[in-house]
């Protein structure tokens, strides 16, 4: 599969790596999405102090609510890599306020390769690469698939970006409960 890889950089370190799935186009907003609609978020983070990934799953309708299972990554000798594997479900749905679907409607404006806003174009640089992919999905139908990859550490609380909610947000939500 060929893919264009559009890389921004902006001032002297941001990277930050969108990658188009073909075919598919850019996900919707999670402040619109209406109820048939899921998002699954494939969420890695690895860097030099480990490696964690797990898997969201966004629902969307009068209360929308989120599941998140954590993968169970081994190290594997012979790929030299990091391999993912089921690890326990949660059946223990978050609720998700509005304030949230507008902090990850503005994570995924961060991490599009469009115009930044004032506040958002940040130089940074940081040894914990993030990869997402983004797959949704209207009544069980792939609809739009994106994936981003982000070497800058951005969205880990960069001051003027306090509106944000990240994947990590929600992870450390659920282990609260």
């Amino acid at each position: 599969m060929n893919s264009i890889i559009p890389i921004r950089l902006l001032s002297l370190a941001f990277l930050c790596v969108s990658i188009p799935m073909r075919g598919q186009g850019h996900i919707g907003k999670f402040t619109e999405m209406s109820s048939g609609n899921t998002v699954l978020v494939k969420y890695s983070e690895q860097g030099c102090f480990g490696y964690t990934s797990h898997h969201l799953l966004f629902r969307f309708g009068l209360n929308p609510e989120v599941l998140i299972s954590e993968r169970a990554p081994i190290l594997s000798q012979k790929e030299k890599k990091w391999i993912d594997r089921k690890g326990p479900i949660n059946n223990i749905p978050i609720k998700l306020l509005p304030a949230d679907l507008i902090g990850l409607d503005k994570l995924i404006e961060l991490y599009r390769p469009a115009p930044a806003e004032p506040g958002l174009s940040v130089a940074h640089f940081s040894t914990t690469t993030e990869t997402i992919d983004l797959i949704q999905m209207k009544n069980g139908v792939v609809v739009a698939r994106e994936r981003f990859i982000d070497s800058t550490g951005i969205a880990h609380r960069d001051s003027a970006l306090t509106e944000l909610v990240t994947f990590s947000d929600l992870i450390q939500r659920l282990a609260k409960k």
